[in-house]
């Protein structure tokens, strides 16, 4: 579990056994670091080294949970300003 720390998140790297937090997430610059065995990235290679898949799989992944309800990780995006439906009937604007 992360636990805010100023402007980011720190926690137990799940890479080593780790019994002090030292995985660090800068939610600014979408990247993390282990200061205690030193892997880090950004989200595509967190999920290859936890899921331990290639880098197509792990954007695949990330994919998908982006369109399911219960979503692998919370990930936010800019909306499709190019798509915008009309409720009211259906339509494309």
């Amino acid at each position: 579990m992360l636990k805010k720390n100023g402007k980011g998140y720190v926690g137990l790297c799940p890479f080593h056994e780790d019994t002090n937090p030292s995985l660090s997430v800068n939610t600014q610059k979408n990247l993390w670091q282990c200061f205690s065995c030193g892997t880090g990235g950004d989200i595509i290679r967190f999920v290859e080294l936890m899921d331990k898949v290639a880098f197509p799989v792990a954007v695949k992944k990330l994919d998908d949970s982006m369109h399911s309800k219960e979503s692998y990780l919370y990930l936010t995006r800019s909306p499709d300003k190019t798509n915008k439906t009309n409720t009211a009937n259906g339509t494309n604007r």
